[in-house]
């Protein structure tokens, strides 16, 4: 069972239990069916205990961290060491979003010498059409739910339900989407520095490349690096070497020897790398 459905399932038996123990104790009656009662407050009960353990483990995280001074940085580097391996990859990366969120809201995007992965027509219409779909989607619900609604309690419930995760979403759709922006490869003195944000980050030495040349033909057999658009550059990699990367917080390794890329600029991406590999010839003849 992979990572990301373990989680998956331990969220959703979260739900379900707080929702089952909800359920149990509203039907049960408070006379004659005391038995039931404590048995939804039980369940209920069970999920806060998981959570205040949750806390604990956080907070003694928090005295390891010494004398230093508390801080925002301080507090999440409790919060992440306190949980389980499988949950600490993506809490990474959903920490990142936020902070992309963040930034899209009041720090202009400043250019650097990355080359850039972010402006591709397909990336953007998909980005667009994700975000006009759940706004879709998010009204089609409200208004069902205001004339299905049988109380203003109820349709106050189903506003929040709704509201909530579109929102989440949203705030995922546009901080993932800032992320890239910021993102792109860099060519160092003797290495070459992948990444797509949170989707892709790696390094790999510039002089276990073979070779960076434009992409013309198929990629069948190399893996893909792109933000939904068709690769351009195919990077060849030496005989046996993989590249240590990273996917959505968690360890990764491509396995092949080409890599498919997708640059917004492919020629001078590709002059740049082979400059750089041509001086990593006398280096290491």
């Amino acid at each position: 069972m992979t990572i990301n459905i373990r989680l998956v399932l331990k969220v959703a038996a979260i739900i379900a239990i707080i929702g089952v123990g909800y359920i149990i104790r509203s039907h049960s009656g408070a006379g004659n069916h005391i038995g039931w009662t404590i048995a939804g407050w039980s369940l209920s009960a069970y999920v806060v205990i998981r959570i205040a353990l949750a806390l604990r483990r956080g907070r003694a995280a928090l005295k390891a961290q010494g004398d230093e001074r508390v801080s925002i940085k301080t507090i999440e580097k409790a919060a992440m060491s306190a949980m389980p391996a499988w949950m600490q990859g993506w809490s990474s990366s959903e920490m990142k979003i936020y902070g992309g969120f963040w930034r899209s809201l009041h720090v202009p995007l400043v250019q650097d010498q990355r080359f850039t992965v972010s402006k591709g027509r397909r990336g953007e219409l998909i980005y667009a059409f994700a975000v006009l779909a759940l706004a879709s989607l998010a009204v089609a619900g409200l208004v069902l739910l205001a004339g299905w609604s049988t109380s203003q309690k109820s349709l106050w419930i189903g506003i929040a339900c709704i509201a909530g995760p579109a929102l989440y979403l949203l705030v995922m759709l546009a901080g993932e989407r800032r992320l890239l922006k910021e993102a792109g490869h860099v060519v160092m003195d003797d290495r070459l520095v992948l990444a797509l944000g949170i989707r892709f980050t790696g390094e790999v030495a510039l002089a276990d490349v073979l070779a960076c040349a434009p992409l013309a033909g198929s990629n069948d057999d190399a893996w893909v690096v792109s933000p939904f658009e068709k690769p351009n550059v195919l990077l060849t990699l030496r005989k046996g070497i993989v590249v240590e990367a990273e996917r959505f917080g968690y360890p990764f390794k491509p396995g092949q020897a080409r890599l498919a890329l997708y640059v917004d600029e492919p020629a001078r991406f590709v002059d740049a790398v082979s400059a750089a590999i041509a001086r990593q010839l006398p280096r290491y003849a």
